[in-house]
């Protein structure tokens, strides 16, 4: 979030736009050097008291601390602080909730009892079809087993079938029949869909003081001095409850980097920093991390602010410009640019996401039993092949039979007729 000019080359970055757009409201120059401490600044065991950026400012090696430097009660007793630039909510992050779906998931919107009673309203109809219609002296198409079925199984998947049924009392059990079907469709695409979507589902957080409540899921802190003085010096209870947590183990206390690493590889893992480092980390693929601004928590602090030597005339200067570009929007601006607009996962590709990532494991389900009924056709198929080929020879056969039969007849009436010559010339 910051930029420098060293060596030639040039870092951008949000501070680099917040330093430039200010230029546009106070009449100043700047030039920009790293910090030798590397790190903000927090309290230390030297002559100085302090470290890092805050020691720069005491020492006068630096007339303005410009960095995302989170304005709290300890640094404002040394140096000045601009008004905040941006607020420093606490927040926590940990990875999205993943479904795991099996072969018979499409099964799932349903229990058991449902799809039992919709078999059994299924046999119910077809029976009443069978009998309505083998009674029926309309004759009635649907007289047989599989004509009924077929009915049946076709209006409930939304297809018309080929027969209707032709008397009345056979019409009222498919009207029937009808209105169950189009119910049971209905309520199986709306809970198939719900069950499916992911993105809306899965909140497990709505606060920092969720993870007390939590038990599966592990958490940490982030090591960075406004954080961890928050959680040491809470009066707030779950907060003095998770720092007993945090303080008593090793890793307790992360790097920012370390912490949000270790969410992307554990998905019972949370992390709890300043809103501003996970939201950032949050634009970033793979688009696997959820994000939760607990804004009715404590505070790291008022927000982040430029850091001025105490009592500097340059604070009311700074402070009235970046008021007036709350107001005007430019603050937003430069938040957009960097928060969202470049965002790998911004809201229109996590939407195309959630629409491309319907793979096999969610369809297999209904892929096997679509190649079971596939392959229960063929072997149908074959099998009235078979039949028919039988069918075929035995009736050759016959025929075969019946023209030696014929032929043998007609041998023995034409002996006949010889013998008969014979007698009548002797």
């Amino acid at each position: 979030m910051y930029s420098i000019k060293n060596n030639g080359k040039r870092r951008v970055g949000f501070i680099i736009d917040l330093l430039d757009a200010l230029k546009l409201h106070v009449d100043y120059d700047y030039s920009i050097y790293l910090s030798p401490w590397s790190n903000y600044g927090s309290k230390a065991d030297n002559e100085l008291g302090w470290d890092g950026m805050i020691a720069e400012l005491l020492l006068g090696n630096a007339q303005m601390a410009a960095s995302d430097l989170t304005i709290n009660s300890p640094r404002s007793e040394v140096v000045s602080f601009s008004i905040p630039f941006m607020t420093a909510d606490l927040g926590l992050m940990y990875q999205k909730p993943v479904a795991n779906f099996d072969t018979l998931t499409f099964l799932d919107p349903f229990s058991t009892q449902v799809w039992l009673s919709i078999l059994g309203c299924l046999v119910l109809t077809t029976v009443c079809m069978i009998i309505f219609g083998a009674y029926s002296s309309t004759g009635d198409a649907l007289q047989s087993v599989s004509a009924c079925v077929c009915f049946g199984v076709a209006c409930m998947l939304g297809q018309g079938p080929e027969s209707y049924p032709c008397n009345a009392a056979s019409k009222i059990a498919a009207v029937s029949w009808w209105f169950l079907s189009l119910m049971v469709l209905m309520l199986y695409t709306a809970c198939l869909t719900s069950t499916l979507t992911l993105e809306n589902s899965g909140q497990r957080f709505s606060s920092i003081e969720d993870v007390l409540t939590a038990p599966e899921y592990k958490y940490a802190i982030s090591k960075f001095d406004p954080t961890v003085y928050s959680f040491s010096h809470s009066m707030h209870t779950p907060f003095q409850k998770i720092w007993e947590n945090v303080a008593s183990r090793n890793d307790g206390r992360l790097f920012d980097e370390d912490g949000i690493q270790k969410v992307r590889e554990n998905n019972d893992f949370v992390f709890i920093a300043e809103m501003s480092y996970l939201e950032y980390a949050a634009t970033f693929a793979p688009c696997n991390l959820r994000v939760v601004q607990s804004t009715s928590s404590p505070k790291a602090g008022a927000g982040y602010g430029l850091a001025f030597p105490k009592n500097s005339p340059l604070v009311q200067n700074f402070s009235l410009a970046i008021l007036e570009m709350l107001q005007n929007g430019q603050l937003a601006s430069i938040h957009t640019k960097w928060f969202a607009t470049g965002s790998q996962c911004s809201a229109s590709k996590q939407l195309t996401d959630v629409v491309d990532t319907i793979d096999f494991e969610e369809i297999r389900g209904i892929l096997f039993t679509f190649l079971l009924g596939i392959g229960i056709s063929f072997t149908l198929f074959f099998f009235n092949l078979f039949k028919s080929r039988l069918n075929f020879l035995t009736r050759n056969k016959d025929a075969t039979h019946s023209e030696d039969t014929h032929n043998n007849n007609l041998q023995d009436r034409q002996d006949h007729r010889k013998n008969n010559g014979l007698i009548e010339r002797f």
